[in-house]
C-alpha cells in the first residue's frame, strides 16, 4: 500500500514537473519572442529615424565644407549675438562642466549674479554638453556643429509626428522630404544665431502629437514629457511652444469631435490637455521654479503692456512676397519659405475635394491665427512672450512654418485617385501661376530680394509641377511613378538645402582666425595677471573682441575667461544691480547692457577693480608693461584699488535717489569714509560754438585732479568727441558711454570738443573733476580696515576680521536669496548699499562671517518633479488599463 501510494505520488509529482517545465518553456519562449520583436521593432525604428539624422546631419556638412564654414573653414553662423555673447557663454559653461565656475552663482557675471536664469535660456540643451570636447579658441566648430545636431534632431522628431500622426501611411520618401523641409525651413536658418530657441523647434512636434495622443485616446506620457523637457532644455522657446499648443488642441478637438460628443466628454478632453500640460510644467519644477524666482527679480521680469498695442506691424499680404528663396525677415515683411513642395501641398489641400469641410476650416483658422500673429500687435506679444521683441524679429515664425508644412503633409496624406485628374491639375497651376506673378510684380514696385532668387524659385515650383502632373497621369506605370516620386522628393531637398546655403551667407561671420588670435592672446593676458597676483579681486577692460572703444556688446569676456569683473550683457539681469551701475556713472542699454568702455575710477576702486586692460593710456593707473601686451591691450594696475571685504563706520543700509551720478558718488564715499572733503567738484568752463562743434575749454587746477563728464542728448544722432587730444570716442550712437574720462595735466588748458550735426540734441554738459588725493584717503582707509579673506569662491567666502559695535563689513558682492550669510555661527539677514552690496553688522571682539549659496526654491523644485512623476505614472497605468486590447503605444 505505502510504495503503490508512493508510486502515485511520484507519477502525480512528475506529471507536475512535467507541466512547470512546459509551462516554464513557453512563457519563456513567450518573453524571449516578445522581446525580440521589441527589438526588431526598435532597431527598425531606430534604425529608420538615424538614417533621416544621419542624412540632414551630412547634407548640412556638405553645405558648411561648400560654404567654408567651421570647421571646415573661416566662416560661422556665429554672428551677432551669437559673436557677441554666445561664445562667452559657451566657454564659461564649458569652465562650469569642468568644475571651475558655478551655474548657482557667478562672480564672472556682472558684479555677481545667480546665473540659474541664464544656464536654463542659453545653456541647458543636451547637446551643448559636448562643449567640453572644444577649446576656448574653437567655439566656432562648436556652435556650427550644435546648428547642424539640433536641426538633424528636427527632421527626426518632425518625422516622428508624421509617420505617428498619419499611422505610418505617408511615403517614406515624401516623409524624409519633408523633415528636411522643416530642418531647412527660412526661420531654423535665419535664427540660427540664437541656437538656444532651436531646441523648441525640434520639441514643437513631439509636444503637438502629444496633444494628438490626448483628445485621441486620452494618453498624457508624450504631452508631459515634452513640455517637461522643452522647459528644462530652454524654457523661452518651450513658452512658445506651450503658447501654440493651446491653438493646436483647439485644431485637433475640432478635428476628433463628433456629433455624438456630449458636453461632459468634450470637458474631460480639455481637463486632460490642461492637467497633462500642467503635470509637464511641475516635473520640469527643478530648474523651472527657480529660474521663475530669479526672473522675478530681473529687469524685464513682469509682462511689458505696450506689447497688446492695438496695431498691425505691416501688410499681411507681404507674407506672400516673402515666400521666396533667399527672403529674409523684416519688420512687416515675413518671411516662412519652405519650398515648392510645401507650396504646392497647401495649394492642393485647399482645392481638393477629398478633405473635409471642417478640416479645411479647421486647418485654415490655424493658418489665419499664425500669420495674424506675425503681423497684429497684440498676437505678435503674446508670442514673443509678453515683451516688446526689438530684434529677431519674429523669434516665433517656426510655428507657422510647421503649420504649412504640415497642411502640406495633410494634403499628401488625404489624396487619391479622385483628385488626381486634369482638371485639378489645371486649379493648382492657376493658383501657382498667380502666386508668381504676385512676387514677381511685388518685387518690382519694392525689391525685397534678388531677382535671380525668384526666377531660381520659380524654377522649382515650376519642375515640382511638372513631375506632379506626370504621377497623376493614368497611364503611369506604378515603375515610373516611383521614379517620378524619388525625383521630386530630391528636387525638395536640393531646393531646400540651396536655400539654407544662400541664407547662411546673409547670417554669418567671417572672423573666425582673428577669434582664434584673440581668444588665444586674451587668455595669454589673463594668465599673467592671474600668475602674478593670486589675490582677490576684479579686472576690467576698456575694449573687447572688436578692438574699439565703444565694443558692441563684448561685455561678457570675464566669464568666458573666468576672472571677475563689473560690466555685463544677459538678457534678464538683477534689477538692483542695473540700477545701482547706472547711479555709479556707467550707461546700462536696453535694461540689460551695462557698458565698460571707460574707466570710472572711485567706483572701480571702490568695488576692488585691480586691473584694467586697454589700448590706450590711462595717466592715473600704472601700466605693467613685465605682464605683456595682448590683441592690442595692455595692463594698467589700479592704485587706489580696495579690497573687496573691508570695515567701515556704519550699520544702517544706504539709498539714495540723486540722478546726478557725481553727486551720487560724494554721497556714497562719505556715507562708507565719513570725512568732510568731497571726492568730486564741479569743473569751470567756457564754450566756443562753431560749424557743427562745439568746444569745452577747462583751466585745470595745480594738484593731482582727473576731469569727468557728462553731456545729455536726447536721441542717438550721432557725434564724436575729442578728448583733449589724447582719445577720441563716439557718442550719442548705439551702445555710446554718458558719462566719460578726459586724461589732463595740472595747470594745462584742457578742452572737450563735440562735433555733430545737430548740436540742439545735446543739454547742458556736466563736468566734474575727481580729487585724487581724497580717493587716496578712502583707500588707505579701506587698506587698513580690510577682513582677512579665508576664502572666497563664487558660493563660498569666509572672512576673520576684528570689529567693534557700530561697524559693518562691507563686502563688494551683491546681495540674493541664496545667500546663507552668519556671523560666528548666527545667521543674519545683512544690511546693504542700494539693497544690493552686502553691509554685514559686526560684533564685539573676533568676527567669523561666513557665506554660502544655495539655488533658492530648487528642493521645492525636486518635490514637486516628484509628485508630478508619480501622479504622472498612475495616470498612465489607469489610461493602460482602459485601453487594453487596443494596438497603441502610449
Amino acid at each position: 500500500m505505502y510504495n503503490k501510494n508512493k508510486m502515485k505520488y511520484a507519477i502525480s509529482n512528475g506529471c507536475y514537473m512535467l507541466c512547470l517545465e512546459k509551462m516554464y518553456i513557453s512563457c519563456h519562449r513567450y518573453i524571449i519572442e516578445g522581446i525580440s520583436n521589441l527589438m526588431k521593432k526598435f532597431s527598425k525604428l531606430f534604425s529608420y529615424y538615424s538614417i533621416i539624422f544621419a542624412f540632414t546631419f551630412g547634407l548640412i556638412n556638405i553645405i558648411f565644407c561648400i560654404g567654408n564654414f567651421a570647421p571646415f573653414g573661416d566662416v560661422s553662423l556665429a554672428y551677432d549675438d551669437g559673436y557677441w555673447q554666445y561664445m562667452d557663454f559657451f566657454s564659461y559653461y564649458k569652465s562650469v562642466l569642468e568644475g571651475k565656475q558655478s551655474i548657482a552663482f557667478s562672480m564672472s557675471t556682472g558684479l555677481g549674479m545667480p546665473n540659474i536664469a541664464l544656464f536654463s535660456y542659453y545653456l541647458s540643451s543636451p547637446w551643448n554638453l559636448l562643449v567640453v570636447l572644444f577649446d576656448i579658441d574653437r567655439l566656432h566648430s562648436f556652435f556650427d556643429m550644435v546648428i547642424a545636431l539640433k536641426l538633424s534632431t528636427a527632421a527626426v522628431t518632425f518625422s516622428y509626428f508624421l509617420n505617428s500622426r498619419f499611422s505610418n501611411k505617408l511615403n517614406k520618401l515624401l516623409v524624409l522630404a519633408l523633415s528636411v523641409t522643416y530642418a531647412f525651413m527660412q526661420y531654423n536658418v535665419s535664427q540660427s544665431t540664437c541656437t538656444m530657441w532651436l531646441d523648441g523647434v525640434y520639441m514643437l512636434p513631439l509636444i503637438l502629437l502629444g496633444i494628438y495622443r490626448i483628445v485621441n485616446f486620452g494618453s498624457p506620457v508624450l504631452l508631459s514629457l515634452s513640455v517637461a523637457l522643452a522647459i528644462i532644455f530652454n524654457w523661452y522657446s518651450a513658452g512658445i511652444d506651450c503658447i501654440f499648443s493651446v491653438i493646436w488642441f483647439g485644431y485637433e478637438f475640432a478635428i476628433a469631435r463628433k456629433q455624438s460628443d456630449t458636453f461632459t466628454m468634450d470637458c474631460k478632453k480639455i481637463f486632460r490637455y490642461i492637467w497633462a500640460m500642467a503635470l509637464g510644467v511641475a516635473i520640469s519644477a527643478p530648474l523651472f521654479l527657480p529660474t521663475v524666482k530669479t526672473i522675478m527679480n530681473a529687469t524685464r521680469g513682469a509682462a511689458d503692456r505696450n506689447v497688446f498695442r492695438n496695431e498691425f506691424l505691416g501688410n499681411i499680404v507681404n507674407v506672400i512676397c516673402g515666400y521666396t528663396i533667399g527672403a529674409t525677415s523684416t519688420k512687416g515683411m515675413l518671411s516662412v519659405f519652405c519650398g515648392g513642395g510645401v507650396l504646392i501641398g497647401v495649394i492642393g489641400f485647399f482645392i481638393s475635394t477629398t478633405v473635409s469641410r471642417k478640416t479645411k476650416i479647421a486647418t485654415g483658422i490655424v493658418l489665419l491665427i499664425c500669420v495674424l500673429s506675425c503681423y497684429y500687435q497684440p498676437l505678435f506679444g503674446v508670442f514673443s512672450m509678453f515683451q516688446i521683441a526689438d530684434s529677431y524679429y519674429y523669434r516665433f515664425s517656426y510655428v507657422v512654418c510647421f503649420a504649412l508644412i504640415y497642411t502640406a503633409a495633410l494634403f499628401f496624406y488625404s489624396i487619391n485617385q479622385s483628385d488626381l485628374c486634369i482638371g485639378f491639375f489645371s486649379e493648382m497651376v492657376k493658383a501657382v501661376i498667380i502666386y508668381l506673378i504676385f512676387v514677381f510684380a511685388a518685387n518690382y514696385v519694392k525689391p525685397y530680394t534678388e531677382d535671380k532668387y525668384i526666377y531660381i524659385t520659380a524654377v522649382y515650383i515650376l519642375g515640382l509641377l511638372i513631375l506632379f502632373r506626370m504621377l497623376i497621369d493614368k497611364d503611369t506605370s506604378y515603375t515610373k511613378k516611383n521614379v517620378y516620386i524619388y525625383m521630386a522628393c530630391f528636387l525638395v531637398v536640393l531646393e531646400m538645402s540651396y536655400n539654407a546655403s544662400v541664407l547662411m551667407k546673409i547670417y554669418s561671420s567671417f572672423d573666425v582666425p582673428a577669434f582664434k588670435n584673440y581668444q588665444i592672446q586674451q587668455a595669454d593676458l589673463i594668465s599673467a595677471i592671474k600668475n602674478g597676483d593670486d589675490g582677490y579681486y576684479r579686472i576690467t577692460q576698456t575694449s573687447a573682441r572688436r578692438g574699439d572703444i565703444n565694443s558692441l556688446a563684448n561685455l561678457d569676456e570675464s566669464m568666458g575667461f573666468g576672472y571677475w569683473d563689473i560690466g555685463s550683457y544677459v538678457s534678464s539681469p538683477v534689477a538692483n544691480q542695473i540700477s545701482f551701475m547706472e547711479k555709479i556713472g556707467y550707461r546700462v542699454y536696453g535694461s540689460r547692457l551695462v557698458e565698460k568702455a571707460m574707466v570710472v575710477l572711485p567706483v572701480d576702486s571702490l568695488l576692488g577693480v585691480k586691473y584694467v586692460l586697454s589700448p590706450y593710456e590711462y595717466k592715473d593707473l600704472q601700466c605693467r608693461r613685465d605682464l605683456g601686451i595682448g590683441n592690442g591691450k595692455s595692463v594698467y594696475e589700479n592704485a587706489y584699488s580696495m579690497p573687496l571685504a573691508f570695515k567701515i563706520n556704519a550699520t544702517q543700509s544706504f539709498s539714495r535717489d540723486e540722478q546726478n551720478t557725481y553727486v551720487y558718488q560724494n554721497e556714497l564715499f562719505n556715507f562708507m569714509f565719513g570725512g568732510e572733503g568731497d571726492l568730486y567738484f564741479p569743473a569751470q568752463y567756457t564754450v566756443e560754438d562753431g560749424n557743427n562743434e562745439r568746444c569745452f575749454w577747462f583751466d585745470v587746477p595745480y594738484g593731482k585732479y582727473s576731469l569727468y563728464g557728462n553731456i545729455p542728448y536726447s536721441n542717438e544722432v550721432g557725434a564724436q568727441l575729442d578728448l583733449n587730444g589724447k582719445n577720441g570716442i563716439g557718442y550719442a550712437v548705439v551702445h555710446s558711454l554718458n558719462n566719460f574720462y578726459v586724461q589732463v595735466d595740472e595747470g594745462e588748458k584742457a578742452y572737450v570738443l563735440l562735433k555733430t550735426a545737430d548740436l540742439q540734441a545735446f543739454g547742458e554738459p556736466v563736468f566734474y573733476y575727481l580729487d585724487l588725493n581724497r580717493l587716496n584717503e578712502c583707500t588707505a582707509m579701506a587698506r587698513e580696515n580690510a577682513a582677512h579673506i579665508i576664502n572666497m569662491t563664487d558660493t563660498n567666502m569666509q572672512f576673520e576680521i576684528e570689529g567693534h559695535i557700530g561697524e559693518s563689513l562691507f563686502v563688494s558682492v551683491p546681495y540674493d536669496e541664496g545667500w546663507k550669510i552668519k556671523i560666528n555661527g548666527k545667521d543674519i539677514i545683512p544690511n546693504t548699499i542700494e539693497n544690493l552690496l552686502v553691509m554685514v553688522p559686526l560684533e564685539e571682539g573676533n568676527n567669523i562671517i561666513t557665506f554660502r549659496y544655495s539655488i533658492p526654491y530648487i528642493r521645492e523644485g525636486i518635490v514637486i518633479f516628484l509628485v508630478s512623476v508619480i501622479m504622472l505614472i498612475a495616470w498612465k497605468k489607469i489610461i493602460s488599463n482602459s485601453l487594453k486590447g487596443r494596438n497603441y503605444n502610449l
